[in-house]
């Protein structure tokens, strides 16, 4: 698939919508909980919120984060902040160059559906989906936890 041309194509098409047909979508989003836009965006979020807790526990050596610490790191993104794990762990990656290739699209594309409070093709979710899914897999490997 491809990510890049069908993200332009749908910023397209949703800012050329009329208001009301934008608040139909909006309804329609808001009243089911389980659409795969709303997996996507909790995948991204919880990548993000685990990245940055590995990030800042790795910087302080395994001791209580403080504020400051946190702040820093606070607003970077899921690609800037696997950026630095890799770093600090020493490694070129965690998982496959496609795979997170996939993941930084899935990043794309939760800023638009949280923005945009839409939808994407059925077609597009399982890819995006599983990439997430694999890097939290490893992330849960680093932290102890375990996913799902």
């Amino acid at each position: 698939m491809d990510y890049e041309e069908h993200l332009k194509s749908l910023r397209e098409s949703y800012f050329r919508l009329v208001p009301r047909l934008r608040f139909d979508i909006a309804k329609k989003r808001i009243s089911n909980t389980n659409a795969g836009a709303n997996e996507i965006i909790n995948k991204v979020s919880a990548l993000e919120g685990v990245l940055r807790s590995i990030v800042i526990w790795q910087l302080n050596q395994n001791e209580k984060p403080s504020e400051d610490l946190y702040n820093k790191y606070r607003h970077m993104s899921a690609p800037k902040l696997y950026e630095k794990l890799c770093e600090l762990l020493g490694v070129e990656r965690i998982i496959s160059s496609e795979t997170y290739e996939v993941v930084e699209y899935a990043v794309k594309y939760r800023n638009l559906l949280a923005h945009e409070c839409t939808y994407l093709g059925q077609d597009t979710y399982p890819g995006l989906i599983k990439a997430c899914d694999e890097l939290l897999v490893e992330l849960a490997k680093l932290s102890g936890a375990k996913y799902p």
